[in-house]
């Protein structure tokens, strides 16, 4: 049978983190057992070892996963078998961010084939990256934004905030499929901004982003 052998001290970085090693492709179908916030990005196997292509392999962790470097024992399951390796593994918290497709230049609006989503490792300093796509579109640059580059909220022209009581269109969706209502903003809020909207219909206060057009896209809920 075709064995896969991995060697002492091999360190790879996750490939689904943009500018990261590639992991090996075995790694995907590792059950880590982490939080969608949480990824290994890097791998180092404290010895050498084979095993097969059909392998399961599970990881145990001693204590709950987060962010750092971490040991971890890895249950290999072979058919009627199991085993235990011991690997290192480094984890991060990622962040889905908008990138640029291309080059953009000052004064440039920004459309739906502008920007594309990415994973990302996140920072603890620095500006927090934007993440809603609705925030974005329409909008105007400050400045320009190179190919791949993330967006922050100072690429972006300041537009003017519309005040509390304004009449809004509030947009909901799942499954593809959009539903939208009449609500009154219950405070002052500028495009890209996240806050509170009252519904006309029911009087319920909800939360949304304000979008470039001036409606409010709600949060999906959970």
């Amino acid at each position: 049978m075709m064995m896969r052998s991995l060697c002492f001290l091999l360190v790879l970085g996750s490939a689904s983190i943009a500018g990261a090693k590639p992991l090996p492709d075995w790694s995907r179908s590792v059950d880590w057992g982490l939080s969608s916030e949480l990824e290994v990005t890097e791998l180092r196997l404290s010895a050498k070892t084979t095993f097969s292509p059909e392998a399961e392999i599970r990881a145990v962790w001693d204590r709950p996963a987060t962010a750092g470097r971490r040991s971890v024992r890895l249950k290999v399951k072979e058919g009627a078998s199991s085993r235990d390796i011991w690997a290192v593994v480094h984890i991060e918290w990622v962040v889905t961010v908008l990138v640029a497709t291309r080059d953009l230049h000052e004064g440039d609006t920004l459309r739906a084939e502008d920007l594309r989503t990415e994973r990302r490792v996140r920072s603890a300093a620095g500006p927090k990256p934007l993440t809603a796509v609705e925030a974005l579109l329409g909008r105007r640059l400050a400045n320009s934004v190179s190919a791949s580059e993330a967006f922050e909220e100072r690429d972006l022209e300041r537009l003017p905030a519309l005040p509390r009581g304004a009449e809004v269109r509030v947009q909901a969706g799942a499954h593809g499929l959009s539903v939208w209502a009449e609500g009154t903003l219950e405070q002052s809020l500028r495009p890209g901004e996240r806050g509170r909207v009252r519904l006309v219909s029911s009087k319920r206060v909800v939360m949304g982003v304000l979008d470039s057009d001036g409606a409010i896209v709600l949060e999906e809920q959970q």
